[in-house]
């Protein structure tokens, strides 16, 4: 009996380190962000905008506007890339939706490309609704 609950005891205790570990590398794990020069410039199969937005906590904010070429657009997409990569990777995948009549706007999150700062869910969420408020400038 003394055997299991030294087993159960240390089967535990792994747990909780691994648990602990994880929590508090989080954010490493899911924000894979690859950074690019402010200088480096995108080059895709079509044309797009490229733009900077400052937020309220002057960090910057890499976005680039792919227009569809046809006359009438449906609307707009606004699109934020998966937890890896940058826009020079996501870029590419604009085609998808300009060829259905769709502006999109991609945006890069803190600290990825050419953005600034450190990405959090927190900040996401913010920057999320900053961007809805501010698109219709471009």
């Amino acid at each position: 009996m003394k055997l299991y609950l030294k087993m159960g005891i240390a089967i535990l205790s792994i747990y909780i380190l691994t648990m602990a570990v994880v929590y508090l590398l989080q954010d490493k794990l899911i924000f894979q962000s690859t950074k690019l020069s402010s200088n480096y410039e995108f080059n895709f199969n079509q044309p797009f905008n490229e733009y900077t937005l400052k937020t309220a906590d002057n960090e910057q904010l890499n976005l680039l506007l792919f227009k569809t070429n046809i006359s009438q657009a449906r609307g707009i997409i606004i699109y934020f890339h998966g937890n890896a990569g940058n826009l020079n990777r996501w870029g590419k995948y604009a085609v998808d939706f300009t060829s259905l009549r769709y502006d999109v706007l991609m945006v890069e999150y803190r600290g990825y490309g050419k953005s600034t700062g450190t990405p959090t869910e927190e900040v996401l969420y913010s920057d999320s609704k900053f961007i809805m408020k501010s698109w219709k400038n471009f």
